[in-house]
């Protein structure tokens, strides 16, 4: 299988931890006849913490947390999920303080949070991990996508098709994913430098209006030459590949768009959009494995989930 031995007898190490295996004298490792839980006394227990940004969303049914749910159920470890408001002007929110008191778990999993929380959780000495990038210099342990290298490899792709206008857009208010995108983008264009190749990052905001104003400008900068361009996020794809369809733009043969991200509706577009897709499935379950290494008293630090790349038939 092109395996070390030594990941191998790690593996087996593991998953005999976890219940999975067993070892018999001369007969070697044998698979349990039921995952049992290690006993370890109370019932565990992982808190998930979210922004409380869009109320609308429902976090229960996410892929990526019934995935990590559904593994963590299996090992007696329970889930719960929280919203809540971080900050108010700048400091911590009452909501949040009150749920700090009342809520008690062996581990928290915090996505969208300011700088604020994660220097919360470290000065507190609350075992935290962030599933994210996380902000910049945050010392807690992170779980994400690697978006540094979605941005490597989309400037590979593009200078490989031999663009010449190369444009990387991104939204405002931006995230620690968007800055990720940037340095891996930018660092394939400074370290590859092509003549006459034109590269710049175009920052937008959510608005319809914003979007719009920024599309014209990119469409008038042109020069007549085939531009490629990075959309961060698929509902921004969304508005700018029909916007642009809607202007008489021909993709790809005037501009090559990819999607950092992938949604289900993208299939569905013509041209079908190049885009970087996740295994929900997969990538639920490593991050359950990594938050059960946390639990478990190893220190995995920060782990970056790889992406595959669909080409679809936006680029040249």
């Amino acid at each position: 299988m092109g395996v070390a031995r030594r990941t191998i007898r790690a593996a087996l190490k593991e998953l005999e931890a976890e219940g999975w295996f067993r070892k018999r004298g001369r007969e070697g490792t044998l698979i349990a006849p039921q995952r049992r839980p290690r006993k370890q006394g109370a019932q565990r227990s992982v808190g998930f913490l979210f922004h409380n940004r869009n109320p609308q969303v429902k976090l229960e049914r996410h892929p990526l947390v019934t995935q990590v749910r559904d593994h963590l159920e299996h090992l007696n470890i329970r889930l719960e999920i929280y919203r809540v408001n971080y900050l108010k002007d700048d400091r911590i929110s009452a909501s949040f303080s009150a749920l700090m008191k009342r809520a008690r778990h062996d581990l928290w999993l915090l996505s969208a949070h300011p700088p604020a929380i994660e220097r919360w959780f470290h000065e507190k000495q609350i075992p935290a991990v962030v599933y994210g990038m996380g902000n910049e210099g945050t010392p807690l342990p992170t779980f994400s996508i690697d978006f540094e290298a979605i941005g490597r490899h989309a400037a590979g792709e593009f200078l490989r098709r031999g663009y010449r206008d190369v444009v990387l857009l991104l939204p405002r208010p931006t995230t620690p994913e968007d800055i990720g995108t940037q340095t891996g983008f930018e660092s394939v264009i400074t370290t590859q430098p092509r003549e006459g190749v034109r590269y710049r990052v175009v920052w937008h905001d959510e608005e319809r209006e914003g979007m719009t104003r920024v599309v014209d400008r990119l469409i008038r900068l042109a020069r007549g030459e085939p531009m490629a361009w990075l959309i961060s996020r698929p509902e921004f794809y969304l508005f700018i590949h029909t916007y642009l369809l809607h202007c008489g733009i021909r993709i790809p043969q005037q501009v090559g768009l990819i999607c950092r991200s992938m949604t289900p509706y993208l299939p569905a577009l013509f041209p079908e959009p190049a885009r970087y897709v996740t295994n929900s499935h997969q990538l639920g379950y490593s991050f359950a494995r990594y938050v059960l290494r946390t639990l478990e008293g190893h220190s995995p630090g920060s782990l970056r989930a790889m992406v595959e790349f669909t080409p679809g038939g936006t680029l040249l």
